[in-house]
């Protein structure tokens, strides 16, 4: 088993680092690919993800939403990864 796993619908990528740990997630849902044009992002399609891990984490940051606050309790980190978009999450050991 991977040391860091993620619970929700969405597609993720887990990357060990000197520090920790870097979590990709992807939501794809949303938006929708016409033949022709653009359409609008359907944020009904919000995805809320839970981040586990039993490893002694000591900071959670978001790269790309740094002014967010996130924290870990119990080993879980609970947001949301809006609809089309991406986060970046970085988990910090001891």
């Amino acid at each position: 088993t991977t040391p860091v796993t993620v619970k929700g619908d969405v597609e993720w990528m887990l990357n060990r680092t000197a520090t920790g740990w870097i979590v990709t997630l992807f939501n794809p849902a949303g938006q929708e690919k016409p033949q022709q044009g653009i359409t609008p992002t359907d944020y009904r399609e919000n995805r809320t993800v839970t981040i586990r891990t039993k490893r002694p984490i000591t900071s959670v940051s978001d790269w790309l939403f740094p002014d967010e606050a996130l924290s870990m309790k119990e080993g879980e980190l609970k947001l949301t990864v809006q609809a089309g978009s991406v986060r970046v999450v970085e988990l910090k050991e001891k």
